[in-house]
């Protein structure tokens, strides 16, 4: 069981006000308590509202997407950030962004549209291979969601799904390439790109890197 207790930035970057809740993964659909209401509600937090419609951030970039022309270019990306607080009963979390970035025109201005979850760290261990694993494919998750949210408003554009995990083996997150990799592909039909030394994966790396660091 995760306990989702704060969303914290929104598509503007402002702070959200929310209750503390829990969410729980029961064959593949999310199910979340209110721990002020004292009820279930289904919920995909990660695109979604409770009622089942997208979040305000994902409807925006949605539209800009569908008015965009063809020649456009679409980027996903994810980052993560464990971090300590009382709130958590290990006194750990995981703070995830994730973010959609439409360049328009492929040669002109770009615009982000993201959102900030923190989620109780269960594991509560630090340099925890199996902890690192999870927190990394929340990462994946997290993406593989964003694209299934806009796939349908995609057409002909260029859509990349960009992953902050190391192509160099020395690397802790190396070890969930080819997991990542994998899923990616089956879920979603796409080549995720990884980081190199080159930057290939900024919408992760830096974009998503920058707002989670906030």
């Amino acid at each position: 069981m995760l306990s989702v207790f704060l969303l914290s930035r929104g598509e503007d970057g402002n702070p959200l006000a929310c209750k503390a809740m829990k969410t729980r993964f029961d064959s593949g659909v999310r199910l979340q308590i209110s721990l002020v209401e004292n009820r279930f509600d289904m919920l995909d937090f990660v695109t979604k509202n409770a009622d089942g419609s997208f979040k305000p951030y994902i409807v925006k970039a949605r539209e800009a997407i569908a008015n965009s022309s063809p020649e456009s270019s679409v980027y996903i990306g994810c980052d993560s950030l464990r971090i300590k607080t009382s709130k958590s009963k290990t006194g750990w979390a995981i703070k995830y962004s994730q973010v959609i970035i439409l360049h328009v025109n492929s040669n002109n201005g770009g615009k982000l549209y993201h959102e900030t979850a923190i989620i109780e760290d269960v594991t509560g261990k630090y340099g925890d291979k199996a902890a690192l694993r999870e927190r990394l494919m929340g990462e994946v998750y997290r993406a593989v969601e964003l694209v299934e949210s806009i796939i349908d408003v995609i057409g002909d554009r260029r859509l990349e799904v960009h992953l902050d995990i190391n192509s160099d083996p020395t690397q802790k997150s190396h070890a969930v390439v080819t997991e990542a990799l994998g899923y990616v592909k089956a879920m979603t039909g796409y080549d995720a790109i990884i980081k190199t030394p080159n930057g290939d994966s900024w919408a992760s790396t830096h974009a998503a890197d920058n707002l989670v660091r906030r």
